[in-house]
């Protein structure tokens, strides 16, 4: 099988956490931000992840290919028991993590932006999303960061588990992107989930290179 994914993208984390979780062989492969041609030919549109399965059909959106792994593993994830913390916990604080990240993925060496076009096209792309500049944004870095620290420190339940639930692949990812932004401050036990569950299930995080 192959996963077609950015090495930033959250949703495609999702995917990549439960095939890697349930023992899973999968084929990573990265995309370029400014190819709209794989995807378009693959699924129809410009998505991610996308995964082309051993008979070469192809399916798209995260959490339906998580199930699909689920399915070939025969093995289902339990829900959690903070699920519906995870998924407010994000949606209250999406528009501070997107501020966050998105000004400073091109800055780092990733896959996806190995090329000058595919980084024009993201920074286009989001800067139309944010409504602002990037700079605007990174000017006001201080501001978000306080904001999401504050957001962390709500964190209060999270617990590293022995096994990943949805709800792990619910905040996870989240969790996982915002070690790109050098000067964040996590929680010790937010930071150990982070880690722990990015070694075990060999997903790389951003500290060393946090800009």
């Amino acid at each position: 099988m192959k996963l077609f994914i950015f090495e930033h993208c959250p949703y495609c984390i999702k995917s990549l956490l439960v095939a890697r979780a349930l023992g899973l062989e999968v084929d990573v492969r990265f995309l370029l931000n400014d190819d709209e041609a794989t995807p378009n030919q693959l699924v129809g549109k410009k998505i991610v992840p996308i995964l082309v399965k051993d008979d070469d059909t192809a399916m798209a959106e995260s959490l339906d290919i998580a199930e699909y792994f689920c399915t070939l593993a025969n093995k289902e994830l339990s829900q959690g028991e903070h699920f519906n913390q995870a998924q407010q916990w994000v949606e209250k604080y999406l528009e501070t993590f997107l501020r966050l990240t998105f000004v400073r993925w091109p800055q780092l060496a990733l896959p996806e932006y190995a090329i000058d076009t595919a980084i024009s096209y993201f920074r286009e792309k989001k800067e139309q999303r944010l409504g602002e500049s990037f700079d605007s944004v990174l000017a006001n870095s201080d501001a978000d960061i306080a904001t999401m620290e504050h957001a962390l420190s709500e964190l209060t339940w999270l617990q590293t588990p022995e096994h990943i639930t949805w709800a792990d692949v619910a905040l996870f990812p989240f969790l996982r992107n915002l070690t790109v932004v050098k000067g964040l401050t996590f929680p010790e036990h937010v930071l150990n989930y982070v880690d722990t569950l990015a070694t075990e299930h060999r997903i790389k995080t951003f500290t060393r290179v946090a800009v």
